[in-house]
This record gives structure tokens, C-alpha cells and sequence, in this order.
């Protein structure tokens, strides 16, 4: 009975081990803010390390932007890993305007784009682009950036400056495990080994 008990455990250890978790929400936090942007061109560039893979079935950006015209303002998703970003809001086609962003969300599931509301536009509005283009087989990549950049046209737009204070993504899915191992599992099968001999050790 014991030893059959032990070897129930020992199954269960190594199913864990290679399977996922349970659906879940996950956020990561921007940490290197505030930073500073112009009118120039200079962007402003934040990244975030995304160490757990996740089988995602939908992800959302928030970001906080101190910015008095952020009519003037080009704001992208990128993947250093890759060759490409996206648009959450692109200038000279931006629907809004105003002073800044403060607890905006971008989701693809949202009804709405930014037109619809007011600055400092609090709330969940559509992106220009989908955000779920950065997931490779459904799966996150290591690390995403939000570049942020003031462009207008004019002297006082060039004059403007704004802040990238912070930014977050949110996952909604599962953390996928890592698989063991082959030296794990060897050790798996010496402790395997070495219960079924001392249950033979203890019969005799």
C-alpha cells in the first residue's frame, strides 16, 4: 500500500511538472519611468520583461501619459525580438485631443475608439491595430516596448514636452510550465528507482 502511494505521488510530481496552470490574469508593470519625450522626434522608450510564457487568449495595454496636446503624439507597441510594432495610436490620424492619458486601456475586445471620449481619456478604447498580432502560436513574447513619440507640425508642437510616466500589460491565459529537464527527469527516475526498492526491501 505504501509503496503504491509513493509511486501515486511520484506520477503526480512529474505530471505537474510538464503541464500548464489554470487560466489566469497576469500583469507586468513598466519600471524605468518617468521618461521624457519631445516634439523632435526623440522617444520616448520604455520596455517590459515578460518572463513567463502564456497561452494567451487576450491581452490589454494600459498607459499613463502626462502630455498637454497628445493630439500630437504617435504611441507604439514593439517587439525588440522581431521586426515589428503596432499602432495604438498613430498621429496625423489620431481621434482625439487634449492633455494627457491617464489610466487609458487598449483592448481589442473594447466597442470604441478614443473619439469617443474625452481627455483625459480614463477608460478601454479599441487600438488602431490588434494587439493579439504579438502573439507567436498564441504564446507572449520576452519582452514588449512602448515607444511614444511627439509629432507635429508647427513650432509650438515642436516646443511641447511630455512624460511617459507608466504602462502595464495585462495576459489573460495560461502560465505555460517549463518542460524538465532530461537531468530532471534522470532524477525523477533514480528517486522512482530507489522507492520501488525500498518497498521490495521492506516486503522481505
Amino acid at each position: 500500500m505504501r509503496l503504491s502511494r509513493a509511486l501515486s505521488h511520484l506520477a503526480i510530481l512529474l505530471l505537474v511538472s510538464v503541464s500548464s496552470s489554470n487560466a489566469d490574469t497576469i500583469k507586468y508593470s513598466s519600471t524605468d519611468g518617468p521618461i521624457s519625450f519631445d516634439g523632435t522626434g526623440q522617444a520616448a522608450v520604455s520596455t517590459i520583461l515578460l518572463p513567463d510564457k502564456i497561452q494567451v487568449t487576450n491581452m490589454s495595454v494600459t498607459i499613463n501619459i502626462e502630455c498637454p496636446t497628445v493630439e500630437n503624439l504617435r504611441i507604439e507597441l514593439y517587439n525588440p525580438a522581431g521586426t515589428w510594432g503596432i499602432w495604438l495610436i498613430v498621429w496625423p490620424y489620431h481621434r482625439g485631443n487634449g492633455a494627457n492619458y491617464v489610466s487609458t486601456t487598449f483592448d481589442d475586445r473594447a466597442t470604441y475608439y478614443l473619439d469617443s471620449g474625452t481627455a483625459p481619456y480614463t477608460g478601454t478604447f479599441l487600438p488602431e491595430a490588434g494587439l493579439y498580432t504579438f502573439m507567436t502560436d498564441g504564446v507572449n513574447p520576452e519582452s514588449l516596448q512602448l515607444w511614444v513619440i511627439g509629432e507635429g507640425v508647427g513650432s509650438s508642437s515642436y516646443n511641447q514636452l511630455g512624460t511617459l510616466e507608466s504602462w502595464s500589460i495585462e495576459f489573460e491565459g495560461s502560465r505555460i510550465a517549463p518542460v524538465p529537464e532530461p537531468s530532471t527527469l534522470a532524477l525523477l527516475g533514480v528517486g522512482l528507482v530507489g522507492v520501488i526498492g525500498y518497498g521490495w526491501k521492506a516486503r522481505r
